[in-house]
């Protein structure tokens, strides 16, 4: 929330404004791993593939109707205004995770989640696992490339405004 209300500090750089966006995204990873891992404890294991298609599904329906919702609000109310309600709904989000979620215990480590003499593993050397076990096996290594290929469809998408604001200047001084 104060990262997205930051961005509504008058006459924001451009480069602050990317720095920003850059931040408020890179925590959306923590919240993904949390909805991940909350599903494994609520739904039996029978029904978890069917729970987690149907979660990411919803969730890329409510990104896709969520920008609609977000381009209508800059079209009629402007772009301050839609960081304003982008930074209340954080702030609503916050309320929500805080008095409507009750705590859960940490899951418990699963098989090789310990280290040597019982001590708990490093974060790098985690990361390191993981990424040997989706890189060695060929259809999670396809899976992931799969994924990283999607996020360059993002790309043309978040040029698109600037582009055509570029252009419109053109247009405007060629008319003069």
């Amino acid at each position: 929330m104060a990262l997205v209300a930051a961005m509504l500090v008058p006459r924001m750089p451009l480069p602050a404004l990317i720095a920003l966006l850059y931040a408020v995204t890179s925590f959306q990873p923590l919240f993904d791993a949390a909805r991940s891992a909350i599903i494994r404890d609520i739904v039996p294991m029978d029904k978890y593939a069917l729970a987690a298609g149907m979660l990411q599904s919803t969730f890329r329906i409510l990104i896709v109707a969520g920008a609609a919702g977000a381009g209508a609000l800059v079209a009629f109310a402007g772009a301050r205004w839609a960081l304003g309600a982008d930074a209340a709904s954080f702030a609503v989000s916050a309320l929500i995770v805080r008095f409507g979620l009750r705590a859960r215990p940490p899951a418990a480590p699963g098989p090789g989640g310990e280290g040597k003499a019982g001590a708990r593993t490093g974060p790098l050397r985690d990361l390191t696992a993981g990424a040997r076990l989706v890189f060695e096996d060929k259809a999670l290594r396809a899976l992931v490339m799969i994924a990283w290929l999607a996020a360059f469809y993002e790309i043309p998408e978040g040029m698109a405004a600037p582009y055509a604001e570029a252009l419109a200047e053109d247009q405007s001084q060629l008319a003069c």
